[in-house]
C-alpha cells in the first residue's frame, strides 16, 4: 500500500489482467498487452490468485505461450542484449 496516494489504484498484476481481459473481449477495441512486459517482476502468487478469481486462466496461459515464443526469437534476444 502506498501511503502517499489517497485513492485506490490497481496493482500491476490486476492491471495486466484487466488489459488481457479487454484485449480478449469482442466488445473492446483495445489490443491485448504487449509481449515485452517484464512479467517476472510481478508478484506470482497475487497474479495466480487474481487470474483464477477473474477466470482468465486459459487467456493468461495463451498470452504467456505467445510471450515465450517472442522472448525466444533471435531478433528479440539480440535487441535485448544490445540494451544492456
Amino acid at each position: 500500500m502506498d501511503l502517499e496516494v489517497r485513492y485506490s489504484r490497481a496493482t500491476p498484476e490486476k492491471a495486466l489482467l484487466d488489459w488481457l481481459y479487454l484485449g480478449e473481449s469482442r466488445y473492446s477495441k483495445i489490443a491485448g498487452p504487449p509481449l515485452d512486459v517484464e512479467i517476472e517482476r510481478l508478484n506470482g502468487p497475487r497474479l495466480r490468485r487474481l487470474t483464477q478469481s477473474m477466470e482468465l486462466v486459459e487467456q493468461l496461459k495463451a498470452w504467456q505461450a505467445r510471450k515465450k515464443q517472442y522472448d525466444l526469437d533471435p531478433d528479440v534476444r539480440e535487441n535485448a542484449s544490445n540494451d544492456e
